[in-house]
């Protein structure tokens, strides 16, 4: 009995400490839980939060040598998630993680903590425990995605810990990215671009209320210039350019954020007020509602952070319900302009709400909320500008009502000119940018940058033709012009839309085309550009030629004729679109402002005693012919004649599935005395060269289609190459609907000599044949020997 009872004793005694050890197995399990994160061995941008250990210290006094202690250590626990949240907090918390490199050479990687009202991310170096210490010098500086950034060093076959200290004031929220450095720059030039552009747009803004202001003296553009201005502010302090790029404290770039989010905000609240509202109640209602931001401004300068962004985000949607409110049931002097200040509150009501439960980890939209908050900016300004444009335009009827006058030529006048400036500025910027290492996607922005900045130099120069037409002082400009190319590259600029639309684009000229005419070249444009906007509008899924000649007859001129085949939506919209160019349906521009522009080029085909002919327009098809007259110019050939001697006799191959462009193609290299053969197949294309080539008479060139359907160019191509029974092999060029810079990588890499973009000019295509020749003769020379 005895032994039992010591042995009960004894089990009594050792219960505790077995307990003890089994919670230490399971505690350190889970502070050693955040195992090294192995860095990719190429370009990489990937977030880590939730692979990284974090530890609150609730008083504030942990140093670095206290956190490692092991007691410190067995507190750590993972994070989980995609994002840190903790909300508004006192506490300091202390980040671990481990990155391992894989690789024998030394690699710098980039870490990046988002938000940057974060007041303090220190990072400690902790890998070696005798040389334990704070990276300072790593500091980068960065924009708000990636507002505290940290250049790390990772020596080869090695493994490197870090500590990062993290204290904040405000709502504590932050996504914490590892990158390679190739990834970190592209990163802050997207957001630079995108951010520059925006600034721009602002500034457009603003420059319209200013003008609104002086032509027409209505508070309200006052209101617009206001919004915008704040906005000015608010988007480079959001996004921190203030801080990292013009040198502001982050202090000031905070309190700048929040004092422009409050004026934009009362200026917001008197736009809604200079409606006019029936109801007393109402517009004091309306008034009261500016109060709570006039308090917020001065409240920056004593307030926390965190109460800061709570109360403004509060208030602000309490406003916008309010004026939602107001605006719907409400009765104003300018009722009919409401719906648009009602289109504006919404979104931003919206937007505001959604911010605040992702704040309050209720709802998961970190990854939209950093661009949301920018983007409700821009439709607070849309709505402000919509409201003062139709107030503008009611002004304006009032005005024609009692005064039959139209808006003054000279202004049109004034109007086409400055339009000039900013529009060669953004096509100046291109250039500038085009010739800078740009990635696929920042590339295909730029071209579209440049078209849009083509399309407005079109319609300035319309403006400027409308200010003519009014004061009955125009007059044609007839210079020697090269037509076909003029035409060609007119409808090239169309070609982005067209591969979008899935519309083939074909240009075709005539084998006994003069090389000049004598016309007026910008008037021309406008006429093609014009026309080629109007049905390609109303065109899916087909092809539009477009077949340029010279008619020798009573009257010689240019012939310029659209074919349509495919979709054709609503043809008898674009019939009627039509007749009104062919005046067939008189309108002027007083009683229908929105077809100023079809006005306008009606009234320079009558000028220029030009005609249009409207042949067929049906849901399938449709034609139409623009005959522009215009006299033959001498030019001396000799110098293309010596270009064309050197592709007589040459062999080319032309794949391609549509038929159109296969006969515009052979008939163009037969009259420059190429032996010319086309097909529709990739396979049927291997097998011509296989044959060619046994029978010794290989193909020199082979032109072929980017996007064809069952094998692609690109596919051929590598085909192509990689076939020993085609030899020598046939020097490749590739006609793409993309644009040239997002494809030409791609299609170097499968064996193309030469990237032209489409529709393809008899000129580009001559001179590209001609450039690359030499080096098609050096490679028969090396197969020969």
């Amino acid at each position: 009995m005895r032994c039992r009872s010591s042995q009960r004793m004894i089990y009594k005694a050792v219960q505790p400490l077995l307990l003890f050890t089994l919670l230490m197995f399971g505690l350190i399990p889970q502070s050693q839980a955040s195992k090294p994160i192995i860095l990719p061995p190429d370009s990489y941008n990937q977030s880590i939060t939730r692979y990284i250990s974090i530890l609150e210290d609730e008083s504030g006094t942990l140093s670095m040598t206290d956190v490692l202690k092991p007691e410190n250590q067995l507190r750590f626990m993972r994070i989980h998630t995609k994002y840190l949240k903790r909300g508004a907090t006192d506490s300091v918390y202390w980040l671990q993680l481990s990155l391992h490199n894989p690789t024998t050479e030394p690699r710098p990687t980039a870490l990046t903590l988002s938000n940057p009202r974060i007041d303090v991310a220190d990072i400690y170096d902790i890998t070696d425990p005798a040389k334990r210490q704070r990276l300072e010098e790593k500091h980068l500086r960065a924009t708000r995605p990636q507002a505290h950034s940290y250049l790390l060093q990772i020596g080869g076959h090695s493994t490197a810990t870090f500590l990062i200290r993290i204290k904040t004031d405000a709502l504590l929220n932050t996504s914490i990215e590892l990158k390679s450095l190739d990834q970190f720059v592209e990163i802050e030039q997207r957001i630079n671009i995108i951010t520059g552009t925006a600034i721009g747009w602002v500034m457009a803004a603003c420059w319209y209320f200013v003008y609104s202001w002086f032509r027409y003296r209505y508070p309200f553009s006052l209101i617009g210039l206001v919004f915008s201005l704040a906005v000015f502010v608010f988007i480079p302090a959001w996004m921190g350019l203030l801080h990292t790029s013009w040198g502001f404290s982050q202090v000031v770039n905070f309190r700048l954020e929040s004092i422009s989010i409050c004026i934009a905000a009362i200026a917001h609240v008197l736009a809604v007020y200079w409606l006019g509202w029936h109801s007393r109640r109402v517009r004091q209602t309306i008034l009261l509602l500016i109060t709570p931001f006039l308090i917020l401004i001065p409240g920056e300068w004593w307030m926390f952070n965190s109460t800061q962004e709570v109360a403004i985000s509060t208030v602000l949607a309490l406003c916008e319900i309010i004026l939602l409110i107001i605006l719907w049931f409400g009765q104003s002097e300018r009722r009919h302009v409401q719906p648009f200040l009602f289109a504006g509150v919404l979104p931003i009501l919206t937007g505001t709400l959604l911010t605040i439960l992702n704040n309050a980890n209720l709802l998961p939209l970190d990854v939209i909320n950093e661009w949301m908050v920018v983007s409700l900016s821009f439709v607070g300004i849309m709505s402000l500008i919509m409201t003062d444009h139709k107030i503008n335009l009611q002004s304006d009827r009032k005005h024609d009502s009692t005064t039959h006058h139209g808006i003054p030529p000279a202004l049109l006048t004034q109007i086409s000119d400055e339009l000039r400036t900013p529009i060669n500025g953004v096509t100046g910027m291109y250039e500038l940018i085009s010739d800078t290492p740009l990635s696929p996607i920042q590339r295909d922005y730029a071209d579209t940058m440049s078209l849009a900045g083509k399309d407005m130099l079109i319609m300035a120069q319309e403006i400027a033709d409308l200010a003519r037409l009014q004061t009955e002082h125009f007059s044609l400009e007839y210079k020697p012009v090269a037509t076909a190319e003029l035409v060609a590259k007119s409808v090239a600029h169309f070609q982005q839309e067209a591969h979008r639309k899935k519309v083939e684009l074909v240009v075709d000229t005539a084998n006994d085309f003069p090389p000049r005419v004598k016309a007026d070249a910008s008037r021309l444009q406008v006429l093609v550009h014009h026309l080629m906007t109007q049905m390609l509008a109303y065109t899916e899924n087909g092809e539009l030629s477009v077949y340029v000649s010279y008619y020798l007859g009573p009257k010689n001129g240019v012939r310029i004729q659209f074919r349509l085949s495919g979709h054709i939506s609503r043809h008898e919209a674009l019939k009627g679109m039509l007749r009104i160019l062919k005046n067939d349906a008189p309108v002027n521009w007083h009683d229908t402002p929105r077809l100023w522009s079809q006005i306008v080029v009606r009234d320079l085909i009558q000028l220029m005693n030009a005609t249009l002919d409207l042949e067929e327009m049906s849901p399938r098809s449709g034609s139409i012919t623009l005959f522009v007259p215009a006299e033959q110019v001498d030019f001396n050939q000799a110098e293309e004649e010596e270009r064309d001697d050197n592709l007589n006799g040459l062999r080319i191959l032309i794949v391609d599935d549509n038929a159109s462009l296969r006969s515009v193609l052979e008939k163009r290299l037969r009259l420059w005395g190429v032996i010319a053969d086309s097909t529709y197949s990739g396979k049927e294309a291997l097998a011509m060269m296989r044959n060619q080539s046994a029978m010794g008479m290989p193909y020199d060139f082979i032109i072929i289609d980017h996007d064809m359907p069952m094998m692609s160019g690109l596919q051929l191509s590598e085909r192509l190459q990689a076939d020993d029974e085609i030899s020598p092999k046939p020097a490749s060029l590739m006609l793409t609907g993309l644009s040239v810079s997002a494809t030409e990588n791609a299609a170097r890499q499968a064996g193309f000599v030469k990237t032209i973009a489409k529709p393809v000019s008899g000129n580009r295509l001559r001179e590209a044949l001609v450039d690359i020749l030499p080096l098609r003769r050096q490679s028969s020379n090396r197969s020969s020997r």
